[in-house]
């Protein structure tokens, strides 16, 4: 069975997680810890996020490396178009908005959550280890500080995100034009 390494509040694990769903995988979850994950993430794949998927000998990190494994390795109701030009179209709308969607409305979200430990240190430790809340607790400024480098959070930066999520919005509302889907005439990994 797959093991899904993954925060519950990040979107980027959400969209792992639909998609095993999705093909009716079952697989389990290994809640890590935001900054105590790095070491976890850094072993079994050589980089610091996640989500990572392990299925036996083999690890896949990041989303959109997992959707493409799940399609290779489990072709029923595939996310990914046949078609060579649908399937162009949905890896560009993929990337599209991992980063025009994505990281902005991460950095949005977190310049108000941070301000709000009592909020976020649950959803952090949410089905992770017992551990978690009260080390989250005693480490929560460094964490915030870390994150807000990391990410590039301020004030600043939230609202130039929020000018880019909204154009990025406007495209897809476009993109859509009235249509069900944003590529072909079904569900993909767009």
């Amino acid at each position: 069975m797959p093991t899904l390494y993954e925060f519950p509040i990040s979107h980027f694990c959400e969209k792992a997680r639909w998609a095993l769903d999705y093909k009716g995988i079952e697989y389990q979850k290994k809640t890590l810890i935001p900054g105590l994950h790095i070491q976890t993430a850094r072993r079994l794949c050589g980089g610091s996020s996640v989500p990572i998927l392990v299925q036996g000998d083999t690890r896949i990190q990041g989303s959109g490396e997992i959707l493409t494994f799940l399609d290779e390795t489990f072709p029923e109701r595939p996310l990914t178009p046949a078609d060579p030009e649908l399937k162009r179209e949905a890896l560009e709308w993929e990337a599209f908005a991992d980063e025009e969607i994505g990281v902005h409305v991460r950095r949005i979200c977190y310049q108000v959550l941070l301000e709000h430990p009592n909020v976020v240190i649950p959803f952090f430790a949410h089905n992770g280890p017992w551990y978690g809340k009260p080390l989250l607790r005693l480490t929560y400024r460094q964490l915030v500080a870390k994150m807000r480098s990391f990410m590039n959070i301020s004030a600043e930066t939230a609202a130039a995100s929020q000018d880019r999520l909204n154009r990025a919005l406007g495209r897809i509302d476009e993109q859509r034009n009235g249509r069900d889907y944003l590529v072909g005439d079904g569900f993909t990994r767009a």
